[in-house]
This record gives structure tokens, C-alpha cells and sequence, in this order.
């Protein structure tokens, strides 16, 4: 059974450099883990290499979605990432469907 009072997010980044650790997050919300990623499915671009998984309550998701789109910006200001996504799914961060 699912629980429809949480909410999952993933942040989907190119090469890391090195590690860093989060701030804060509100209340509830929790780091699940990390890895790496690969298409599913059909043929599809594979344009994000490391994937980060967070989940909490849905009450304050935007504002997780606000400190986590600080966190990267931050991150891709000091060199240390290339670019990232959020998104909540999978699927939805790791590809680019080829037509």
C-alpha cells in the first residue's frame, strides 16, 4: 500500500567531484540514497549519471524542492556538479526519449 502523505524526489546530477553534506531539510523529509543511473525500457539518451533520492511529507514538498534547487545551484556555481534535475520520478530524470 502506498502512502499518499509522502512525497518522493529524485535530483539527478552530472559527474560529482567531490561529496558535500545537506543542510536542514523541513521537517519529515529524509535523504533515502544515492547511486548511479541507467536508462529503462526503450532506446533513450542517457544524459544524468548520478541520481539522489529524498522522501517527506507532501505539506512541504515545494519547500524541499526550494532547498534542494539552493543546494545544486550552489553546487554547480562552485564546479562541483555540471547541471541536475528534480524530479519525482525516475524515469522522468534520466532521459531523453530519442524520436
Amino acid at each position: 500500500m502506498v502512502d499518499k502523505s509522502l512525497q518522493t524526489l529524485f535530483v539527478f546530477y552530472t559527474s560529482p567531484k567531490k561529496y558535500w553534506k545537506y543542510d536542514q531539510f523541513p521537517y519529515g523529509w529524509v535523504w533515502i540514497g544515492s547511486g548511479g543511473t541507467s536508462p529503462i525500457g526503450r532506446k533513450q539518451i542517457h544524459f544524468y549519471t548520478h541520481e539522489e533520492q529524498f522522501e517527506g511529507p507532501v505539506k512541504s514538498k515545494k519547500e524541499m524542492i526550494t532547498i534542494l534547487k539552493q543546494t545544486f545551484e550552489d553546487l554547480n556555481k562552485q564546479n562541483i556538479i555540471e547541471s541536475y534535475k528534480i524530479t519525482e520520478t525516475y524515469n522522468e530524470g534520466i532521459t531523453l526519449s530519442l524520436l
